[in-house]
């Protein structure tokens, strides 16, 4: 953005190549709204694919360019006010956030999800996963728990993207003795609005637009498939992605750089089948249930804490995934063009980025920050 000298907010992601960076990118369109924004992220590899969705241009740094990086933000907030909103708090951000300390830059903390219960999860991948949760590995969850309390430690202020989250913060690491907010993801409009949706009584295309982890249970929607003969589904190509033969046939597999606006104009439902009571899960604000909220697009989802603290009312929820009375009663056109319409209200009432922003001026008010209206 232009230097207008006001106030810059310099958003930071741990890791460059996969979809953690989605919370840095959400950020940057909220603080865009109010202030020049710009936004970095640790050089892992190649840059996300779906980084394209956003309209930045992210800057990548590597391992010797951290101390730069904290000196030349450092020198900055001796011209004008600077924040700095550190994603996930997961290493090298620990090392920014003390590059940081005396420095007049303001550092947010910022969590949308429970890292400590992900980078606990690779126990189960084999020796790969045992290695990884070696103590001095720094994505270990004994290195993640360093992270994050050296983060906090520093921190001026902290975001989190649910209630839920914040308990179990507050659980993992005590109650934070700064001033603290709820922001959930955001996203930019879509260019022709909300893209609805056209199921029938015949045909229902169901959609799986995120990235697949076991605890996602995409196993759940190829099954739904196999079992109900309406059922069309829709998944991004990726690594891991087989649909069996059986099902191929109703099933189109879409390219992960599709723009959204496209990509859920092919679908008529979102669906979040995730695992029910699980710690990774629990917390989760999936940033896909809030391109269905843009796009007006209904949501099968399983209720999960985070999910219903948001949208307990707009979402299809299912509670017995094998029911398929359950899931036939759901899946009613009438009901999914309802779940639609209340999902994009929510979009304009607490997922837009005129939303999102003002949570974040408030929260920067609390610190003495001058923001502009």
């Amino acid at each position: 953005m232009n230097d207008r000298r006001g106030l810059k907010v310099h958003i930071i992601g741990f890791s460059s190549s996969n979809n953690s960076l989605t919370r840095a990118l959400s950020h940057g369109l909220a603080a865009q709204e109010i202030a020049d924004a710009e936004i970095h992220a640790f050089l892992t590899g190649a840059l996300w694919v779906g980084a394209s969705k956003y309209p930045f241009d992210v800057q990548v740094f590597g391992k010797k360019e951290i101390q730069g990086l904290a000196r030349r933000i450092a020198r900055e907030a001796r011209e004008r006010p600077v924040v700095v909103w550190l994603c996930k708090g997961r290493w090298p951000l620990d090392r920014i956030a003390a590059a940081l300390e005396g420095s007049s830059a303001m550092v947010i903390a910022d969590f949308s999800d429970d890292e400590r219960a992900l980078s606990d999860a690779v126990r189960d991948h084999g020796l790969l996963g045992k290695i990884l949760l070696l103590p001095l590995i720094k994505h270990s969850p004994a290195g993640t728990t360093r992270s994050q309390r050296a983060v906090l430690e520093r921190a001026d202020a902290v975001t989190a993207v649910s209630q839920h989250l914040a308990g179990v913060l507050a659980q993992q690491y005590g109650a934070p003795r700064c001033p603290t907010r709820l922001i959930p993801h955001t996203r930019l409009d879509f260019p022709g609005g909300p893209t609805g949706t056209r199921a029938t009584a015949d045909r229902i295309r169901a959609g799986f637009l995120g990235t697949v982890r076991q605890h996602k249970r995409l196993d759940r929607l190829i099954d739904l498939t196999r079992r109900d003969r309406r059922i069309h589904g829709v998944v991004y190509r990726q690594h891991g992605v087989t649909i069996p033969g059986d099902v191929a046939d109703r099933w189109t597999l879409i390219d992960p750089d599709t723009p959204l606006h496209e990509a859920y104009a092919m679908i008529d439902v979102l669906v979040i089948p995730s695992e029910e009571d699980v710690a990774i899960t629990a917390s989760q604000l999936p940033a896909k249930r809030v391109d269905a909220a843009v796009a007006g697009c209904a949501v099968l989802a399983t209720p999960t804490p985070a999910i219903s603290e948001y949208a307990r009312d707009a979402i299809l929820a299912v509670h017995d995934w094998a029911d398929q009375s359950e899931l036939s009663g759901l899946l009613e056109p009438g009901r999914i063009r309802e779940s639609g319409q209340r999902m994009r209200a929510l979009y304009e009432d607490r997922f837009s980025p005129r939303r999102t922003s003002a949570q974040l001026a408030a929260l920067l008010s609390e610190l003495g920050i001058a923001v502009p209206r």
